[in-house]
Protein backbone atom coordinates (compact mmCIF):
# COMPACT_ATOMS: atom_id res chain seq x y z
CA UNK A 1 0.00 0.00 0.00
CA UNK A 2 2.86 2.36 0.85
CA UNK A 3 4.54 1.57 -2.46
CA UNK A 4 1.34 2.49 -4.30
CA UNK A 5 1.19 5.85 -2.52
CA UNK A 6 4.85 6.51 -3.32
CA UNK A 7 4.30 5.65 -6.99
CA UNK A 8 1.28 7.95 -7.12
CA UNK A 9 3.24 10.83 -5.57
CA UNK A 10 6.26 10.35 -7.84
CA UNK A 11 4.05 10.30 -10.94
CA UNK A 12 2.38 13.50 -9.80
CA UNK A 13 5.76 15.18 -9.21
CA UNK A 14 7.03 14.02 -12.61
CA UNK A 15 4.01 15.45 -14.43
CA UNK A 16 4.22 18.62 -12.34
CA UNK A 17 7.88 18.99 -13.31
CA UNK A 18 6.83 18.87 -16.96
CA UNK A 19 3.99 21.28 -16.24
CA UNK A 20 1.50 18.68 -17.54
CA UNK A 21 -0.52 17.81 -14.47
CA UNK A 22 -3.56 17.92 -16.74
CA UNK A 23 -2.36 14.66 -18.29
CA UNK A 24 -1.94 13.08 -14.86
CA UNK A 25 -5.39 14.07 -13.59
CA UNK A 26 -6.96 13.20 -16.94
CA UNK A 27 -5.57 9.68 -16.72
CA UNK A 28 -6.68 9.32 -13.11
CA UNK A 29 -10.13 10.64 -13.94
CA UNK A 30 -10.49 8.14 -16.79
CA UNK A 31 -9.55 5.27 -14.47
CA UNK A 32 -11.99 6.38 -11.78
CA UNK A 33 -14.75 6.78 -14.38
CA UNK A 34 -14.21 3.26 -15.71
CA UNK A 35 -14.15 1.84 -12.18
CA UNK A 36 -17.36 3.63 -11.23
CA UNK A 37 -19.19 2.61 -14.40
CA UNK A 38 -18.08 -1.02 -14.12
CA UNK A 39 -18.96 -1.15 -10.42
CA UNK A 40 -22.45 0.28 -10.94
CA UNK A 41 -23.21 -2.02 -13.89
CA UNK A 42 -22.06 -5.13 -12.01
CA UNK A 43 -23.98 -4.18 -8.86
CA UNK A 44 -27.15 -3.54 -10.86
CA UNK A 45 -26.85 -6.88 -12.69
CA UNK A 46 -26.18 -8.77 -9.47
CA UNK A 47 -28.90 -7.00 -7.47
CA UNK A 48 -31.51 -7.59 -10.19
CA UNK A 49 -30.76 -11.29 -10.43
CA UNK A 50 -30.60 -11.75 -6.65
CA UNK A 51 -33.97 -9.98 -6.39
CA UNK A 52 -35.44 -12.32 -9.01
CA UNK A 53 -33.99 -15.32 -7.15
CA UNK A 54 -35.62 -14.15 -3.93
CA UNK A 55 -38.94 -13.41 -5.62
CA UNK A 56 -39.09 -16.89 -7.18
CA UNK A 57 -37.97 -18.67 -3.99
CA UNK A 58 -40.31 -21.25 -2.38
CA UNK A 59 -42.92 -19.75 -0.05
CA UNK A 60 -41.78 -22.09 2.73
CA UNK A 61 -38.24 -23.29 3.18
CA UNK A 62 -38.17 -27.05 2.38
CA UNK A 63 -36.86 -29.54 4.90
CA UNK A 64 -34.99 -31.82 2.49
CA UNK A 65 -32.32 -29.33 1.36
CA UNK A 66 -28.64 -30.16 1.23
CA UNK A 67 -26.96 -30.25 4.68
CA UNK A 68 -24.52 -27.53 3.57
CA UNK A 69 -27.45 -25.24 2.73
CA UNK A 70 -29.04 -25.99 6.08
CA UNK A 71 -25.76 -25.16 7.79
CA UNK A 72 -25.59 -21.80 6.02
CA UNK A 73 -29.07 -20.91 7.27
CA UNK A 74 -28.18 -21.95 10.80
CA UNK A 75 -25.00 -19.90 10.71
CA UNK A 76 -26.28 -16.65 9.16
CA UNK A 77 -30.04 -16.83 9.66
CA UNK A 78 -31.81 -13.71 8.41
CA UNK A 79 -28.45 -12.09 7.65
CA UNK A 80 -27.93 -14.51 4.75
CA UNK A 81 -29.49 -12.06 2.27
CA UNK A 82 -27.16 -9.29 3.45
CA UNK A 83 -24.20 -11.65 3.07
CA UNK A 84 -25.16 -12.40 -0.53
CA UNK A 85 -25.38 -8.73 -1.43
CA UNK A 86 -22.07 -8.14 0.36
CA UNK A 87 -20.45 -10.86 -1.74
CA UNK A 88 -21.92 -9.21 -4.84
CA UNK A 89 -20.31 -5.89 -3.84
CA UNK A 90 -16.92 -7.56 -3.35
CA UNK A 91 -17.19 -9.25 -6.74
CA UNK A 92 -18.11 -5.87 -8.25
CA UNK A 93 -14.87 -4.38 -6.92
CA UNK A 94 -12.80 -7.31 -8.21
CA UNK A 95 -14.47 -7.11 -11.62
CA UNK A 96 -14.06 -3.33 -11.85
CA UNK A 97 -10.34 -3.13 -11.07
CA UNK A 98 -9.20 -4.67 -14.40
CA UNK A 99 -11.43 -2.21 -16.26
CA UNK A 100 -9.27 0.70 -15.09
CA UNK A 101 -6.41 -0.63 -17.25
CA UNK A 102 -8.43 0.25 -20.36
CA UNK A 103 -8.27 3.99 -19.70
CA UNK A 104 -6.45 4.68 -22.97
CA UNK A 105 -9.11 2.89 -25.03
CA UNK A 106 -11.78 4.75 -23.08
CA UNK A 107 -10.21 8.14 -23.83
CA UNK A 108 -9.87 7.22 -27.50
CA UNK A 109 -13.51 6.15 -27.60
CA UNK A 110 -14.71 9.28 -25.82
CA UNK A 111 -12.70 11.55 -28.14
CA UNK A 112 -13.28 9.60 -31.34
CA UNK A 113 -12.97 11.41 -34.65
CA UNK A 114 -13.66 10.58 -38.28
CA UNK A 115 -10.78 10.23 -40.74
CA UNK A 116 -12.98 10.68 -43.77
CA UNK A 117 -11.63 7.42 -45.24
CA UNK A 118 -13.90 4.36 -45.40
CA UNK A 119 -12.98 0.71 -45.29
CA UNK A 120 -13.68 -0.80 -48.73
CA UNK A 121 -14.89 -4.10 -47.24
CA UNK A 122 -17.41 -2.95 -44.61
CA UNK A 123 -17.75 0.74 -45.44
CA UNK A 124 -16.71 1.77 -41.93
CA UNK A 125 -14.65 4.89 -41.35
CA UNK A 126 -11.01 4.26 -40.44
CA UNK A 127 -11.61 6.24 -37.26
CA UNK A 128 -13.92 3.43 -36.09
CA UNK A 129 -11.01 0.98 -36.10
CA UNK A 130 -8.65 3.40 -34.35
CA UNK A 131 -10.92 5.01 -31.75
CA UNK A 132 -14.00 2.91 -31.07
CA UNK A 133 -13.38 -0.74 -31.93
CA UNK A 134 -10.87 -1.52 -29.12
CA UNK A 135 -13.15 -0.20 -26.38
CA UNK A 136 -16.31 -1.81 -27.79
CA UNK A 137 -14.49 -5.15 -27.91
CA UNK A 138 -13.40 -4.73 -24.30
CA UNK A 139 -16.94 -3.86 -23.20
CA UNK A 140 -18.37 -7.02 -24.76
CA UNK A 141 -15.69 -9.20 -23.16
CA UNK A 142 -16.12 -7.52 -19.78
CA UNK A 143 -19.91 -7.82 -19.76
CA UNK A 144 -19.61 -11.50 -20.75
CA UNK A 145 -17.22 -12.21 -17.85
CA UNK A 146 -19.35 -10.17 -15.44
CA UNK A 147 -22.49 -12.05 -16.46
CA UNK A 148 -20.78 -15.38 -15.81
CA UNK A 149 -19.93 -14.23 -12.26
CA UNK A 150 -23.49 -12.99 -11.79
CA UNK A 151 -24.88 -16.32 -13.01
CA UNK A 152 -22.71 -18.25 -10.52
CA UNK A 153 -23.88 -15.92 -7.75
CA UNK A 154 -27.48 -16.41 -8.86
CA UNK A 155 -27.16 -20.19 -8.86
CA UNK A 156 -25.80 -20.08 -5.32
CA UNK A 157 -28.71 -17.82 -4.31
CA UNK A 158 -31.26 -20.26 -5.75
CA UNK A 159 -29.52 -23.10 -3.95
CA UNK A 160 -29.58 -21.26 -0.62
CA UNK A 161 -33.23 -20.33 -1.14
CA UNK A 162 -34.20 -24.00 -1.33
CA UNK A 163 -35.04 -23.98 -5.04
CA UNK A 164 -32.83 -27.04 -5.56
CA UNK A 165 -33.82 -30.17 -3.63
CA UNK A 166 -31.80 -33.35 -3.14
CA UNK A 167 -34.62 -35.81 -2.42
CA UNK A 168 -33.45 -38.45 -4.90
CA UNK A 169 -30.45 -39.45 -6.95
CA UNK A 170 -30.79 -36.39 -9.18
CA UNK A 171 -31.57 -32.96 -7.71
CA UNK A 172 -34.99 -31.42 -8.29
CA UNK A 173 -34.92 -27.87 -9.64
CA UNK A 174 -37.90 -25.52 -9.58
CA UNK A 175 -39.29 -24.40 -12.93
CA UNK A 176 -38.76 -20.72 -12.08
CA UNK A 177 -35.09 -21.40 -11.41
CA UNK A 178 -34.71 -23.17 -14.76
CA UNK A 179 -36.29 -20.21 -16.56
CA UNK A 180 -34.04 -17.74 -14.76
CA UNK A 181 -30.88 -19.65 -15.63
CA UNK A 182 -32.08 -20.13 -19.22
CA UNK A 183 -32.49 -16.36 -19.62
CA UNK A 184 -28.96 -15.76 -18.35
CA UNK A 185 -27.58 -18.40 -20.71
CA UNK A 186 -29.46 -16.79 -23.60
CA UNK A 187 -27.90 -13.41 -22.74
CA UNK A 188 -24.46 -15.02 -22.70
CA UNK A 189 -25.12 -16.55 -26.11
CA UNK A 190 -26.20 -13.17 -27.48
CA UNK A 191 -23.06 -11.51 -26.14
CA UNK A 192 -20.89 -14.21 -27.69
CA UNK A 193 -22.71 -13.81 -31.01
CA UNK A 194 -22.10 -10.05 -30.89
CA UNK A 195 -18.43 -10.71 -30.17
CA UNK A 196 -18.18 -13.02 -33.19
CA UNK A 197 -19.90 -10.41 -35.35
CA UNK A 198 -17.47 -7.73 -34.16
CA UNK A 199 -14.46 -9.97 -34.78
CA UNK A 200 -14.90 -9.34 -38.52
CA UNK A 201 -13.71 -5.80 -38.02
CA UNK A 202 -10.81 -6.96 -35.84
CA UNK A 203 -9.55 -9.20 -38.67
CA UNK A 204 -9.73 -6.25 -41.04
CA UNK A 205 -7.91 -4.11 -38.50
CA UNK A 206 -5.07 -6.64 -38.30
Amino acid sequence: FGRGIASFWLDLLWHRGLDRTDVFWGQLGAKLTLFALSFVIFVLLAALNLWVADRTAPATFPSNVHPVVQRFHELFGRRLRIVRYGVAAVLAVLASLPATQQWQDWLLFRNSRSFGVTDPQFGADVGFYVFRLPFITFVLDWVFAALILVMILTLVAHLLNGAVLFAGVTPTIRQATKVHVAVLLALLAMLRAADYWLSRFELTNE
